[in-house]
């Protein structure tokens, strides 16, 4: 193998991705901000371990990150590899296997690789059940082949080396990143629709863990001059921020993929909100809910007391045992012999509704421009962090 162009050694699961876009904000003295966005596209960053059981193997490596100090690189995007649907033979200029499930683009480069045999190649075009390429291939490559796009990155820092004292074997982490984004980041026939709730994305999937924190930041400011600290907020309303994480079958499921590749596109890093239902009994429903009703009656006052004169705890989400959800505005709150009655809308839709629990649909936004992906075999860990925003 020809170790400078290419970076061919396949790295240990999991790998990480993160999906990296820029922004700009202004910020107010009540906390609402304004956001721009300095990069419609994000640059990933790749990061793993390389394990070695050869001398050759890690000599290869060597040779190729000393080589490529401080310049770009071809990397093979082994977690987007699709297996080969039809024998090719020598001089064959199509490779058949499912397109969708990876990320090949036209223009770009692909590895098809089976044991010692490799052919780096340009793609042609891309076709559901096939790709072709421009140069025909050299090698004959059976079912069992692997095919990949290839992406130029540069090595972010430097790399390391750990070998064990015989020499034949060791590891190096790695820190990839790409040269130039993808664009389009997603084709646009890839591209899914997304529920809607008052003209935003309702990010309506069930996050993944045993707990999940939340942290209140209030932008309190406090001035020390010995004796009792002066505490100040400007703003008024405090916000909610943590971490959102959920994972998707990016082989078995690729629309569930090309769903979560649609929402960060919207999102393009913290620049433009969303709703996501909590999927918790944020309020005690009292009794049950029908089709049409525009009227749902709490225990207690814990919600006017508490939540409702912040417009942050204004839009509700009520779903059932059976994943059923309806999302709606509360309009207005009354007390009734020692209970909360909300007037919400849009109304209930018909349907055979169950057991009913109450939450809070909140409005977020990614906090911090990143999306960090953790590739694991045919799944993907997906971990957003997080921040109410301020209506």
């Amino acid at each position: 193998m020809t170790a400078y162009p290419t970076l061919i050694q396949q790295p240990e699961i999991p790998i990480v991705e993160k999906l990296v876009w820029v922004s700009d904000k202004i910020t107010s003295d009540d906390g609402s901000e304004q956001r721009f966005s300095l990069t419609s596209l994000p640059k990933a960053n790749f990061s793993g371990t390389f394990v070695f059981s050869t001398e050759a193997s890690i000599r290869q490596h060597l040779a190729t990150m000393f080589n490529k100090f401080a310049k770009g690189f071809d990397w093979p995007i082994w977690h987007n590899q699709v297996v080969h649907k039809r024998s090719a033979a020598i001089d064959d200029l199509a490779i058949y296997c499912n397109t969708r499930r990876s990320n090949f683009r036209q223009g770009g480069k692909l590895l098809i690789v089976e044991g010692d045999k490799f052919e780096i190649r340009t793609v042609n075009q891309v076709l559901t059940d096939h790709v072709t390429i421009t140069v025909a291939l050299a090698n004959a490559y059976s079912q069992r082949a692997l095919i990949m796009p290839i992406r130029s990155v540069y090595a972010n820092g430097q790399p390391s080396l750990k070998r064990t004292a015989h020499n034949k074997a060791g590891d190096a982490s790695f820190d990839f990143i790409e040269v130039l984004p993808q664009d389009p980041f997603i084709a646009q026939v890839d591209k899914v629709a997304l529920p809607q709730f008052n003209g935003l994305p309702v990010l309506n999937r069930r996050p993944r863990g045993n707990e999940y924190t939340q942290s209140l930041n209030t932008g309190m400011e406090a001035t020390d001059y010995g004796g009792m600290a002066d505490l100040r907020s400007p703003w008024l309303v405090p916000q909610w921020s943590g971490s959102l994480n959920y994972q998707s079958d990016r082989i078995a499921n690729v629309e569930d993929w090309f769903h979560w590749l649609t929402f960060f596109d919207y999102c393009l890093g913290s620049v433009n909100p969303f709703y996501a239902p909590q999927y918790r009994n944020d309020l005690v429903l009292r009794n049950k809910l029908f089709p049409n009703d525009t009227t749902l009656t709490l225990k207690g006052t814990e919600y006017s007391d508490n939540f409702y004169p912040s417009s942050i705890y204004r839009k509700i989400v009520i779903h059932d045992e059976n994943g059923m959800q309806h999302f709606a505005n509360v309009a207005h709150v009354d007390i009734i012999n020692g209970n909360d009655v909300i007037e919400f809308n849009p109304p209930l839709p018909a349907g055979a509704w169950s057991e009913q629990s109450i939450g809070f649909l909140l409005k977020y936004r990614i906090a911090d421009d990143t999306v960090t992906l953790t590739h694991s075999g045919v799944v993907s860990d997906i971990s957003i962090n997080v921040r109410t925003v301020v209506e």
